[in-house]
């Protein structure tokens, strides 16, 4: 079992209740994002104090306000997939 390394971590207040630890890292080169901030959510817990006690890495307390957004500019306009022609399948009705 691998344990996965974080830059940092930090803790925002979960939408389901709770706090939540999330980590951050980069993505690897060969992900289309590669090179930009990649958040992970590590785990949630009932309250802060047992959030820090599993996590004392995590001090600070983040949002989307504050994280570094993703880029998609680097990605081409075309299309994802190629496209089917109607003559390209035999159907038989």
């Amino acid at each position: 079992m691998s344990t996965q390394r974080y830059d940092y971590k930090r803790l925002r207040v979960s939408n389901y209740g709770g706090i939540d630890v999330v980590g951050f890292d980069t993505y690897p080169e060969d992900s289309v994002l590669a090179g930009q901030t990649r958040k992970s959510f590590i785990d949630n817990y009932p309250d802060e104090a047992a959030a820090k006690a599993a996590h004392p890495d995590a001090t600070d307390y983040t949002s989307h306000w504050v994280e570094a957004p993703i880029c998609l500019n680097h990605l081409s306009d075309g299309p994802d997939v190629d496209f089917y022609f109607e003559s390209d399948f035999d159907f038989d009705y």
